[in-house]
């Protein structure tokens, strides 16, 4: 096994497409895998990583995939010790690279106390509550467009109570048949923790056909990483006081679905969209990466795109043993 010392900057060109639209699962679609111990990067496609231990990170267009816990066999975890989502607008903005690479090198050790956490999924029905002094409470201010599990039929919902816990909400909804037919009657339903339910017949529980799944205080579709069908969703962006004005699910065109690399959306590695054209700026967030043989500190500091090519994925990486 190789130890590395020193600090090695690479440049890795991962595209992919994202889990987004139709396309479901990606199996035939490559990902780009670093060895962090080895400083070394090969591609294997999904299916064929799930048998791999010789990979620490995985990269396809913004996702990055930790290779242990729900994202893969290897046991890896992943932390975050270097931060900056508070600073404000106009400080991040005049951040230069001579900056990251401080926040990189002020990393000198492991943090004592520090937890390591295998991947996650990311699901795509994110924000709905907010969590205060351990209290659940919905936000009224976010509703979802949903494709079902089926590919042909849609809805829309938002959350408009929970328990204090987070173990039950109340979801009101609406079903639309297909794209060219009515929305039908708003409907509410409680869901559980561990309940699946079928916004076509309303049906709830922990067996048979289901569009989303309440668990942990989390909503999972049937689709991509979470299940085999071809559930999506998207932010409706008319919520509250207008989700009765919402009369076609689909108006929006495409939908997100769940997706790995939650470790490094729970603590982003980029700003999005600061200067109006939809484009990712890198932080220099500085994270720990535990292989099980050695700890490694770890930073994106650039990413870059091709407007003319819509060309996602090409990371500027830094990474040291610890």
């Amino acid at each position: 096994m190789m130890f590395l010392m020193e600090t090695v900057e690479i440049t890795l060109h991962a595209p992919g497409s994202g889990v987004i639209g139709g396309d479901v699962k990606h199996q035939d679609e490559e990902w780009l895998f670093l060895n962090l111990e080895k400083a070394e990067t090969f591609r294997l496609t999904e299916e064929e990583s799930w048998e791999s231990r010789d990979w620490h990170l995985g990269f396809k267009r913004t996702v990055i995939r930790v290779n242990g816990g729900k994202g893969g066999p290897g046991g890896c975890g992943m932390a975050c010790v270097h931060d900056i989502d508070d600073m404000k607008r106009e400080e991040f903005l005049a951040l230069t690279d001579d900056d990251f690479r401080k926040f990189f090198d002020s990393v000198k050790k492991v943090p004592a106390g520090i937890r390591f956490t295998g991947d996650a999924i990311k699901p795509c029905i994110d924000g709905w509550k907010r969590v205060v002094d351990g209290k659940v409470t919905p936000n009224l201010l976010k509703g979802w467009k949903l494709r079902l599990a089926d590919g042909k039929s849609f809805a829309k919902m938002m959350v408009v109570s929970a328990e204090d816990d987070g173990s039950a909400v109340a979801i009101k909804y609406g079903f639309q048949p297909a794209d060219a037919e009515p929305m039908g009657e708003t409907k509410t339903v409680v869901i559980k923790d561990g309940d699946g339910f079928s916004f076509g017949d309303g049906s709830l529980g922990s067996a048979g056909a289901w569009d989303i799944r309440f668990e942990a205080g989390e909503f999972y579709m049937n689709s991509a990483v979470s299940g085999p069908g071809m559930a999506g969703g998207l932010g409706s962006r008319k919520y509250s006081a207008f989700f009765d004005e919402i009369t076609n699910a689909n108006d929006g065109g495409i939908f997100f679905m769940d997706e790995y690399g939650r470790p490094f959306r729970g603590r982003k590695w980029y700003r999005y969209n600061l200067m109006g054209k939809h484009r990712l700026h890198v932080n220099g967030n500085v994270y720990l990466i535990n292989t099980g043989q050695s700890v490694f500190k770890f930073q994106i500091f650039g990413y870059s795109e091709t407007p003319e090519k819509v060309e996602f994925g090409r990371f500027a990486i830094r990474f040291a043993q610890l």
